[in-house]
């Protein structure tokens, strides 16, 4: 979260933490009491202190950004998203909501699963347009088999956005600027995000072109959401749950980028828990009878649980 841990380590040594605690329950090493004492270390109000405190300049330099931006001149903001927890648009919403000219946010997500209980109220919303949980639908849903993929095939055609800083020219001015800071474009991350923009360019090009042409078609023959939807889960289907090998194998992600933590520490539980019919090999969708049809029934039983 890009605090000084050096000013955080006497409160993390008086409930007994180290600066390289092991926290994550999907990470090798994690415990049960190392996450009890960091409950413990996020309820002292003298811990709480120091961090807004450390954190306030940040604070500034983003609210500085969306005002560059125009955020604020604007009594409705439309926030886009490709899901799927409404994170984003909750966090901007308590980032800002203090402000008088705070705007109400409008989020719309491809697919809102809502499996944390953000807030939906009048001045803060959020709506999955193909899936959402409150509205559900079993093919909309079936985007929950491919999250990563859809997430690297609509990555930004740069390296990961990491911070906003304080510019150090404005420091002793009333108006506080800001600066954007993106990860290191040399370092490992920076250079895996790069082979996997340049993987998936064709298959952007490709939806780019064929979105234009395809919004064409729509105005001219008038179709509505509703009249479209049927074909829309009919090609869910077909394609996402019940995949040719090959079109798996072109899709499948060669890696996720994941800016909270590295997968070679992950529990290995967790990795093949999440293992799903798109993570599987092309001698297992070929050779294991029934994989597919398992998998999507296993996926409807999850849903109609929830």
């Amino acid at each position: 979260f890009g605090l000084n841990a050096d000013d955080f380590k006497p409160y993390l040594e008086r409930k007994g933490l180290t600066v390289d605690e092991v926290i994550s329950q999907a990470d090798k090493g994690s415990s049960d009491t190392s996450r009890r004492k960091l409950g413990l270390l996020l309820m002292d109000s003298e811990f709480q202190a120091l961090a807004r405190q450390s954190a306030q300049p940040y604070r500034d330099a983003f609210v500085s950004y969306l005002e560059d931006e125009g955020f604020f001149e604007q009594k409705d903001v439309a926030v886009v998203d490709i899901g799927w927890l409404g994170t984003i648009h909750n966090n901007l919403f308590n980032a800002v909501s203090h402000l008088d000219s705070a705007p109400n946010i409008h989020g719309y997500l491809m697919c809102a699963t809502r499996y944390i209980d953000y807030p939906n109220s009048r001045d803060r919303y959020f709506k999955g347009l193909v899936y959402d949980r409150f509205r559900f639908d079993m093919g909309g849903s079936l985007l929950e088999y491919i999250k990563d993929v859809i997430e690297e095939i609509c990555r930004a055609p740069h390296t990961s956005l990491i911070a906003y800083d304080p510019d150090p020219d404005t420091a002793d001015s009333k108006k506080k600027g800001f600066q954007l800071v993106f990860r290191n474009s040399d370092d490992e991350s920076a250079r895996a995000e790069r082979d996997q923009s340049a993987y998936y360019a064709p298959l952007q090009h490709g939806i780019l072109a064929a979105v234009a042409a395809y919004a064409k078609a729509c105005a001219v023959l008038g179709y509505s959401t509703d009249e479209i939807k049927p074909w829309l889960n009919f090609s869910l289907h077909r394609y996402i749950a019940f995949p040719r090998t090959d079109d798996v194998m072109r899709m499948q992600l060669k890696a996720h980028q994941d800016d909270f933590g590295k997968r070679e520490t992950a529990n290995l539980k967790n990795l093949l828990a999440e293992r799903g019919l798109w993570q599987k090999t092309a001698a297992a969708l070929r050779f294991i009878p029934g994989v597919r049809s398992r998998a999507f029934k296993a996926h409807c039983f999850s849903k109609m649980r929830l």
